[in-house]
């Protein structure tokens, strides 16, 4: 995932040591780089499949499903490049009335409390949509 980095803001986002989910809310567009290393997930956190889906018809548009370590996938060992996911989708798109997204994600053997997630959407740098969600404990 990544966040937004505007230039005119009076703090760094990609200051890793300062960072925090007031600095995430803050923030107007995409940065050119993730904000951590796979490195810092000490939780580790993995996002195992997500789905984009037109709620009217059912139809699924997007589905992504991360890979598997018994095939031989070590995130540790992937470039930025390798970590992003991108979308492309038509003019169509536009003119869905309601759509749906689905996000499976796991935690390690450390207990996760509070935890928050930040999803934003933009379209040529203007954000379209941002929502939060929370979980108390997984």
């Amino acid at each position: 995932l990544r966040f937004i980095l505007d230039m005119e803001q009076d703090f760094d986002p990609l200051d890793k040591d300062n960072f925090s989910i007031e600095v995430a809310r803050k923030l107007t567009k995409a940065t050119d780089r993730f904000l951590c290393d796979p490195a810092d997930n000490t939780f580790n956190i993995k996002f195992l499949k997500y789905r984009i889906r037109d709620m009217d018809t059912g139809v699924t548009i997007a589905e992504i499903d991360h890979p598997r370590e018994e095939d031989g996938y070590d995130e540790s060992e992937l470039s930025e490049d390798e970590r992003l996911i991108r979308y492309q989708f038509g003019p169509q798109f536009l003119e869905l009335r309601m759509l749906g997204t689905m996000l499976d994600f796991s935690v390690g053997a450390t207990p996760v409390k509070d935890l928050v997630m930040i999803e934003r959407h933009y379209f040529k740098d203007k954000l379209i949509q941002s929502y939060e969600f929370k979980v108390k404990f997984c």
